[in-house]
C-alpha cells in the first residue's frame, strides 16, 4: 500500500507537473530532508527560544478581548443566585456557601473555556506553526468551524436562559446576561467536536506506522516532564546545563538532534512501581461511574433544554430537535472532563492514603501555594451542588428524582472540579515561572516546552511528521521506537511509489 501523501498545497506539486516524475520525486525528497516546518520548530521555539512576533494592535486586542470574556462569564453566573436561595429555604448560612461554590466554580468553568477559546484563535505562533495548522486544515474551514461553534454554542443556551427566567424576579435582564456570558462552554466544547471531526481520516496501513511514532514520541516527552518530577533538584539543574550547552553550539541538524537526544534522555534509572490489579480493576470503575454521571446530566440538560425549547416553539418535533442540539453542543467537553475528574480524584485520594502521590512539577517547586490551592478549589466546587439539587426537585419526580438526585450534583461538581485544576495546575506553573528562582524558572521552562512540543505535533500533518523523521539520525529514531528506522527507510520509497503510479496516468 502507498503511502498517502494527501496532495495539499507545496506537497502536491512535489509529485505533478514533470514529465519524469520519478526523477523528481527522487530530488525533492531530498530537498524536504532539510524543510520541513517541525524541524524549524524545534530549532527556534524548542532550543532558541525565539518568541513570535505579535503587533501591539493585535496584543491589546487579545487582552482587552481576554479581560472582557472573563468579567463576562463570571457576571452572568449571578442569575443563579436564586436557585440556590430557594433550596436553601431561609437559612441564610447554608445560602451563603451554596451561593459562593455555584458562582466561583461555575465563573471558572465559564472563564476557562472563553480563556482558552481565545488563546486557540489569538495566540502569536511562528511561521512554522501556521505551516503546519494550514496543513491540516484551511483557514476557511477554520473559520467554519468558529462561526459554526458560535451559533451552536448560544442556541444551546436557551435552557439556562429559561432557569434564570423562571428562578429570577429580573427576569428580562438575566436572561440577557445568561445569553452573552454563557455560551463559551458550550461554544468551546462545539469547537473542540468539531475540529476533531475535521482531523478525523482513514489512514493507509503505512500512514499508520507514521502516526504511531507521533504518539511514541507525545509519550516520550510525557514521560521526559514525569521524569523531572522523579529526579533531585541538582539533577534537574545539571539536565538544564547539558541543554544549554547544546542550544550554546552552532545552529546545525546536529545540534538538533543533540537537543532532542537529551531532552529525551533519562538521568536515572527509576524503578516504577505498576499499579495493582484491584487499583486497575477500581480505577474503571471509577471511570464507568463517571460516564454514568456524564449519562444523567446530559438526561437533566435534555429536559431542561426540552421545558425551555417548548416556551418558544411547543412543537414537539422542533422541541426535540433543538434540544439535540443543546445536549450535543454540551457533550464533548463534558465528555473528556467528567469522567477523567473522577478518575483524577480517585488517584488523589489513593495517593495520600498511601502516601504514593506524585506531584507535578509545579507542586513540587511551589508546595505550600499549590496545596493551599487545590485544597481551596476542592472545598469550593464541593458547594456547587445547590442548584443542581433544585433543579433535580423541580424536573423529576418519583424514581427518578431519587437517580437523579444521587448522580446530578456529582456530574456538576466533576465537571467543575476539573476546571479548576487545571486553572490551578496553570496559576501554579505561571507563578513559578514569574516568581520563582532561576533554576525552577529554567527546570519549569523544559517542562513547558515538552508540554508545547506535544501540541504542536498534534497540530502537524503525516506528511509534516515524515519530513521531520527524515531529519533525525538513528539513534534519535531507536530513541522513538526500535522499529522507527525502518519505517522512515520506507519513507522515500513510498513517495517515489506514488509519484510512479501517478506518471502512469498520464
Amino acid at each position: 500500500m502507498s503511502f498517502q501523501v494527501n496532495r495539499e498545497g507545496a506537497d502536491q506539486k512535489l509529485l505533478q507537473g514533470s514529465p519524469d516524475r520519478r526523477e523528481e520525486a527522487h530530488i525533492q525528497i531530498g530537498a524536504l530532508r532539510t524543510t520541513d516546518n517541525l524541524s524549524l520548530y524545534v530549532e527556534r521555539r524548542i532550543i532558541d527560544e525565539t518568541r513570535p512576533t505579535e503587533t501591539r494592535c493585535h496584543y491589546i486586542s487579545r487582552r482587552i478581548l481576554q479581560g472582557l470574556g472573563s468579567v463576562v462569564a463570571s457576571i452572568g453566573k449571578l442569575s443563579f443566585v436564586a436557585i440556590s436561595l430557594d433550596y436553601a429555604s431561609g437559612n441564610m448560612v447554608l445560602a451563603g456557601f451554596l451561593i459562593y461554590g455555584n458562582l466561583v466554580s461555575f465563573a471558572t468553568l465559564i472563564c476557562w473555556s472563553a480563556l482558552n477559546m481565545i488563546d486557540d484563535y489569538m495566540r502569536p505562533v511562528g511561521e512554522e506553526v501556521k505551516n503546519l495548522v494550514g496543513s491540516k486544515q484551511s483557514t476557511c474551514l477554520k473559520i467554519a468551524i468558529l462561526v459554526a461553534s458560535v451559533a451552536i454554542g448560544v442556541l444551546a443556551q436557551v435552557p439556562l436562559a429559561y432557569l434564570a427566567y423562571y428562578y429570577n424576579s429580573l427576569k428580562t435582564l438575566m436572561v440577557i446576561s445568561v445569553m452573552i456570558s454563557d455560551p463559551w462552554f458550550p461554544i468551546y466544547s462545539t469547537n473542540l467536536s468539531l475540529r476533531a471531526l475535521a482531523d478525523k481520516k482513514s489512514y493507509s496501513p503505512f500512514e499508520k506506522e507514521i502516526v504511531q511514532l507521533k504518539e511514541n514520541l507525545k509519550a516520550k516527552l510525557t514521560e521526559t516532564q514525569q521524569h523531572l518530577t522523579q529526579i533531585s533538584y541538582s539533577e534537574r539543574n545539571d539536565w538544564i546545563s547539558d541543554l544549554d550547552g547544546i542550544a550554546r553550539q552552532a545552529v546545525s541538524q546536529q545540534r538538533s538532534s543533540d537537543y532532542l537526544n537529551c531532552m529525551l534522555s533519562r538521568r536515572v534509572e527509576i524503578m516504577q512501581q505498576s499499579p495493582s490489579c484491584f487499583y486497575k480493576v477500581c480505577e474503571k470503575i471509577i471511570f464507568a461511574s463517571g460516564l454514568v454521571f456524564l449519562v444523567c446530566q446530559m438526561i437533566a440538560l435534555g429536559v431542561v433544554g426540552f421545558a425551555g425549547w417548548k416556551l418558544i416553539f411547543d412543537n414537539a418535533i422542533f422541541d426535540g430537535i433543538f434540544t439535540g442540539v443543546v445536549v450535543l453542543a454540551n457533550l464533548y467537553l463534558s465528555g473528556m472532563t467528567i469522567p477523567g475528574s473522577a478518575v483524577r480524584l480517585f488517584s488523589i485520594v489513593v495517593g495520600l492514603l498511601f502516601c504514593s502521590y506524585q506531584p507535578s512539577l509545579a507542586q513540587k517547586l511551589s508546595p505550600a501555594f499549590s496545596t493551599v490551592a487545590t485544597v481551596l478549589g476542592l472545598v469550593t466546587t464541593g458547594l456547587s451542588w445547590g442548584a443542581s439539587v433544585q433543579i433535580v426537585k423541580d424536573y423529576f419526580e418519583g424514581w427518578k428524582q431519587d437517580v437523579m438526585m444521587a448522580t446530578l450534583p456529582a456530574s456538576n461538581v466533576l465537571l467543575v472540579t476539573a476546571a479548576i485544576l487545571f486553572v490551578i495546575d496553570g496559576i501554579t506553573e505561571s507563578k513559578v515561572r514569574r516568581c520563582g528562582s532561576e533554576e525552577e524558572r529554567e527546570q519549569m521552562k523544559l517542562k513547558q516546552k515538552c508540554d508545547d512540543f506535544i501540541k504542536t505535533l498534534d497540530k502537524s500533518s503525516v506528511i509534516d511528521f515524515a519530513k521531520f523523521l527524515q531529519n533525525l539520525p538513528r539513534n534519535l529514531l531507536e530513541q522513538i521506537s526500535p522499529t522507527a528506522p525502518d519505517i522512515v527507510s520506507r519513507i522515500s520509497s513510498e513517495l517515489v511509489n506514488v509519484a510512479t503510479e501517478d506518471s502512469r496516468l498520464i
